[in-house]
């Protein structure tokens, strides 16, 4: 049984009409289509999802700033006026809040802590830290314990000085 090449060649366009079109798409057409599709679609789905993870570090940075800025703010007004109090004391450190959520942000813990440098009556100044801790998820999808402290100095330039009477 011997085929010539006439009909070989008949043959031969038969098998490789499965991958020509004429009018229109083949199959391998289309799968590189649907392949090329896929991948613009996960690579912009995955550019959204770390857009929206990075807002959601973002708005916990601004909550734990604004949180320790307060604070702050609070008890430096609070060793201004009454610089003396023991409970200000030098290397004084204080948990002033457990485990909480503030605005949508879960955070651990919060800290005060003084320090008092100076050794002359009217020229002493106490350092006073706080610092808060929270979760934050890592891009693994775990939680991160994250740190942050602000410090301001607090001069007792409100005390009177021993060489002025007090009235």
């Amino acid at each position: 049984m011997k085929i010539g090449i006439r009909e070989y060649l008949h043959i031969i366009p038969m098998k490789r009409d499965f991958f020509l079109s004429h009018c229109g798409f083949n199959l391998p057409e289309l799968f590189m289509a649907i392949v090329i599709l896929g991948t613009i679609v996960i690579v912009i789905i995955g550019m959204f999802i770390g857009g929206i993870v990075g807002m959601k570090k973002s708005s916990n940075l601004i909550i734990a700033t604004n949180t320790i800025q307060s604070t702050l703010d609070q008890y430096s007004q609070d060793v201004l006026y009454d610089f003396d109090n023991t409970q200000y004391g030098n290397n004084k450190c204080y948990k002033i809040a457990g485990e909480e959520v503030l605005d949508t942000m879960k955070s651990m813990e919060k800290w005060v802590s003084f320090k008092e440098t100076g050794t002359d009556y009217t020229n002493r100044i106490k350092k006073v830290t706080v610092t808060l801790y929270w979760y934050e998820k890592s891009a693994e999808g775990a939680s991160v314990k994250k740190k942050m402290s602000f410090i301001n100095y607090v001069n007792n330039y409100l005390q009177p000085s021993e060489a002025t009477p007090v009235p």
